[in-house]
């Protein structure tokens, strides 16, 4: 892919993760998309995300801008700051407790690059319930979370898949479940959104399978 592809500002909201932020900061550095930036927002007592940060960007050359907030901050205001800053023509929501495959950006770019698209998501990816060491295949499935869209024709308060749907401005990317892997742990077990997959009713991997998603996305990999 050529250099002059377009920006792609990826928007990574987080709070306290330290690990998990680390494991994605490391998906984003080995991303095959030559032009991007990673915005991290978090709340300003936050001193952990703020050490790791501090620790990336003195090791790494990805570019990485911050924004540190109140701790009370309403969710659309910390957006509309995050829009202020970012430079990309892309926005890509960029969750911080997930894994990102190496492809996850020039996939979703390439799907809708001089179409009449102008967004597109995964609606077929990986589950991983850390607890049972299980992966998950979902069915075809709006992921909110793997949403791209270009800034330059939509503003944020339009990116919501059902806006793009209704206009026929979304892509689905249906066949590459190893783009994202959505990590299942105690701390987001009990809060699952109503309208997540039923783990009991989805196709599970097997044994290797199972194995080698737990090596890749296993904390203690990506620990500084």
């Amino acid at each position: 892919m050529e250099n002059s592809a377009p920006l792609i500002s990826c928007i990574c909201i987080t709070n306290n993760s330290p690990l998990s932020l680390q494991r994605s900061l490391a998906c984003f550095e080995t991303q095959d998309y030559p032009n991007k930036e990673l915005i991290i927002s978090y709340p300003k007592n936050d001193y952990l995300t703020r050490f790791i940060v501090d620790q990336i960007t003195s090791i790494s050359d990805i570019t990485i801008s911050r924004i540190e907030h109140s701790e009370n901050e309403n969710l659309e205001i910390t957006r509309k700051n995050i829009l202020a800053i970012a430079s990309g023509d892309f926005l890509c929501t960029w969750n911080p407790n997930s894994w990102h495959n190496t492809n996850r950006l020039s996939l979703q770019y390439e799907a809708i690059k001089n179409t009449q698209f102008i967004a597109s998501i995964l609606t077929h990816i990986t589950l991983f319930d850390i607890k049972s060491k299980q992966a998950y295949f979902s069915n075809h499935f709006i992921f909110e979370e793997t949403l791209l869209f270009d800034k330059r024709t939509l503003r944020w308060k339009e990116s919501s898949s059902g806006y793009l749907s209704d206009n026929n401005l979304l892509f689905h990317i249906k066949n590459s479940p190893y783009s994202y892997i959505y990590i299942i742990s105690d701390t987001n077990r009990n809060n699952e959104r109503e309208s997540s997959p039923i783990l009991s009713e989805l196709p599970t991997a097997d044994e290797t399978t199972n194995q080698e998603i737990y090596e890749i996305t296993s904390l203690e990999f990506y620990r500084l």
